[in-house]
């Protein structure tokens, strides 16, 4: 009997310990520019840099551990409240250093990429998002999670937005094409690429980009171009 219960108190002892060790593991992640990105526990204080990435943090569980946001952070209606640290082009630095993040969740093609890197420089994790794809929402959301240990409402999430893509996907298939033009800006006439996310949206709604071949991502074109690729959509 007393070797049955030291045996029990043994093995609680060392599962307790093997708990402990696990709670204070690094959690490592790929972020959407194949970098490595590690914190040494779950991150409590978050900065976003994008608003996208504002609603991909609330999406995957961590809304109330965004510290501080860029402008137009303003979905879902929580995150109006988020104190502003400046915008994508520039980030209030003093401001960004007293709010003592413990992660950085950023836009890859932020106009602010030397602040970030200054951010690097102190030693504060950077996630890069930068989903391509509709299909890699649903992951950065996972990783998000696991950055967090909100795993269990990001992976719901995530499977969430995987049903409604499969449920558009099914609606749309086998319709006729509609070819579309997507206008940016005016003055110069801006338009998007396949490389943007956009147009795999309007893919997986029976769309058709007409500039999707284009190299630039978002380039500049002429209304002669346009009226030359005859979209049936504006």
């Amino acid at each position: 009997m007393k070797t049955t219960m030291k045996t029990t108190m043994l093995t609680a002892a060392l599962m307790a310990g093997l708990s402990i060790t696990c709670a204070q593991a690094a959690i490592t992640v790929k972020d959407d520019g194949g970098q490595t990105v590690t914190v040494a526990k779950p991150a409590l204080r978050i900065i976003s840099l994008a608003p996208s990435v504002t609603e991909l943090l609330f999406a995957a569980g961590g809304g109330s551990r965004v510290v501080g946001a860029v402008n137009y952070s303003d979905y879902p209606e929580a995150a109006k409240r988020i104190p502003r640290i400046g915008s994508n082009r520039e980030i209030d630095m003093e401001l960004l250093i007293s709010l003592k993040p413990d992660l950085i969740v950023a836009w890859r093609h932020n106009s602010s990429d030397r602040q970030i890197e200054m951010v690097r420089q102190l030693g504060i994790p950077v996630f890069q998002s930068d989903a391509q794809t509709l299909d890699a929402i649903p992951d950065s959301v996972e990783r998000l999670g696991q950055l967090m240990g909100t795993d269990a409402t990001a992976k719901a999430a995530a499977a969430g937005l995987r049903t409604q893509l499969a449920s558009l996907r099914k609606q749309y298939a086998g319709r006729a094409p509609v070819r579309i033009f997507y206008q940016v800006w005016d003055k110069p006439l801006y338009t998007l690429s396949g490389k943007h996310i956009l147009t795999d949206a309007m893919h997986l709604c029976g769309g058709v980009n007409v500039f999707d071949k284009l190299a630039v991502t978002a380039p500049v074109v002429t209304l002669e171009s346009v009226l030359q690729e005859n979209p049936e959509v504006i």
